[in-house]
């Protein structure tokens, strides 16, 4: 009986999926610092700090919202990268690698729906001036 061969850790896979979490982290991280900085809080930078209840934001929409494109893709790319990394261990170890993975998935799916709802509720709703019940989807 032969051994089955194990996957190696320089997958092309995995290393494409670690370039991909790379430049996607870098591309959101790139667009929250130069197109949407603090305007609220005790880290405000700009002249023009919004209050509570934050419903000023609006002047700044889509900008505030275009890191998240890109910030939806660095959960993606991290779980296939934990994916890759898990194939060659074996025992006790690939258990928690399991693990990793899952974990990872269950953060995927909470980030990227977050990211939808203000995408898709919160940033209409801000145009339209339907700001009555707008904390609730925004936090």
């Amino acid at each position: 009986m032969t051994a089955e061969p194990t996957r190696r850790v320089n997958d092309p896979l995995t290393v494409s999926s670690a370039v991909v979490l790379a430049l996607a982290a870098l591309a959101a991280f790139s667009l929250a610092v130069t197109l949407a900085p603090p305007r609220s809080g005790p880290n405000c930078l700009t002249p023009q700090c919004v209050g509570y209840p934050y419903t000023d934001v609006a002047a700044w929409a889509p900008t505030e919202y275009w890191w998240m494109l890109p910030a939806a893709v660095v959960p993606l790319a991290l779980t296939a990268s934990l994916g890759g990394l898990r194939e060659p261990l074996a025992g006790t170890r690939r258990r928690v690698g399991d693990l990793a993975v899952l974990l990872a998935l269950a953060a995927t799916v909470v980030l990227v729906a977050a990211y939808a709802i203000q995408w898709r509720t919160v940033q209409p709703s801000l145009f339209r001036g339907e700001t009555e019940h707008l904390v609730l989807w925004s936090q």
